[in-house]
């Protein structure tokens, strides 16, 4: 539970899921190495080949579930 005040002294309470901040792991879905590849991709980070294959075998792992 986070308190923060507004400008106007009022006191605001927030209150988040602390299980979906811990999980970490598999934040939304999606695990943690793949997701520090995509950011080394997408940003100016130093990359390799690895990265790029690491996210694509992901997507298309993924994308093929459900199919027939």
């Amino acid at each position: 539970m986070a308190i923060t005040y507004s400008e106007d002294g009022k006191k605001k309470v927030r209150k988040g899921n602390k299980k979906a901040i811990a999980m970490g792991e598999k934040f939304f879905g999606v695990p943690k190495d793949v997701r520090e590849a995509n950011k080394r991709l997408s940003g100016p980070g130093p990359f390799d080949i690895n990265d790029s294959k690491k996210v694509i075998e992901y997507y298309k792992k993924k994308n093929k579930k459900g199919k027939v």
